[in-house]
């Protein structure tokens, strides 16, 4: 990714995607000094849009989850009571 975004810079537009802050990314690259550089290369000239918020997909995820989880407890009733 270093790679990619260094040679990219000021020479051609990039967009980047993250669900986690920057100061998580070390943990994702492994390297302080490396990220570090990175995220200088990437804020510098950068529109940042940061949202705020539950994150729609996992909301969608979670009441998927408890609608099988509920279905299942039903069938198990049904299965025990039969």
């Amino acid at each position: 990714l270093f790679n990619v975004v260094a040679q990219a810079y000021e020479r051609q537009s990039i967009i980047v995607t993250s669900n986690l802050q920057f100061g998580q990314w070390n943990t994702v690259l492994g390297d302080n000094r490396l990220t570090a550089a990175l995220i200088d290369r990437l804020v510098h000239h950068a529109h940042i849009l940061a949202f705020e918020g539950e994150s729609y997909r996992l909301q969608k995820a979670l009441s998927a989850i408890a609608i099988n989880q509920s279905e299942d407890k039903d069938n198990r009733i049904t299965t025990t009571a039969n």
